[in-house]
């Protein structure tokens, strides 16, 4: 194969959880350069993106294999691999415009995700409500050291639990 025309991509570890089976040991394939903001890709990024299918490695045998972007539940990964923003953004996520709040998220096949969600809004429109709302396809869920990438088609109910420090 000529790798002349190959767009170099880096490989992150990922359990992603597919409508209707069990979670799956992938890697997933993030280019060095977004799109849509600075720096290189992210998980969410391809979540959010136009592609209906997103190439994956299977962890346990080395197979790649296309998924289905709108068959994905969610996708949770390391934090350290889902920079949540950009140096030109990082100085808002420290002020009083940042919304961090506590929930549960219920997925349509019953099972849940508790984590922190941050957002920016307008402080009219600083609802989780609102949040949810938002045309994005994809909601980032915050659970310690890691991120699920829970895909909005597939909640089916939102907890609040509380409000996260600092918010």
């Amino acid at each position: 194969m000529n790798r002349t025309y190959a767009v170099p991509k880096k490989g992150i570890r990922a359990s992603i959880i597919l409508s209707g089976q069990q979670v799956r040991a992938v890697e997933l394939f993030l280019g060095d350069r977004a799109r849509n903001h600075e720096g290189s890709e992210r998980a969410s990024d391809l979540l959010s993106s136009d592609a209906e299918f997103i190439p994956v490695r299977q962890i346990d045998s080395s197979k790649v294999f296309l998924l289905r972007r709108d068959s994905i539940m969610v996708v949770t990964i390391a934090a350290e691999d889902e920079p949540d923003i950009g140096q030109s953004e990082l100085r808002l996520l420290d002020s009083e415009t940042c919304t961090r709040i506590q929930i549960e998220v219920v997925l349509t096949d019953g099972s849940t995700i508790q984590g922190t969600i941050s957002y920016m809004m307008p402080e009219a429109r600083r609802r989780v409500q609102d949040f949810l709302n938002l045309p994005e396809r994809i909601i980032r869920v915050r659970d310690d050291e890691r991120i699920h990438i829970v895909s909005k088609r597939h909640i089916a109910e939102v907890q609040i639990l509380s409000s996260a420090p600092g918010s």
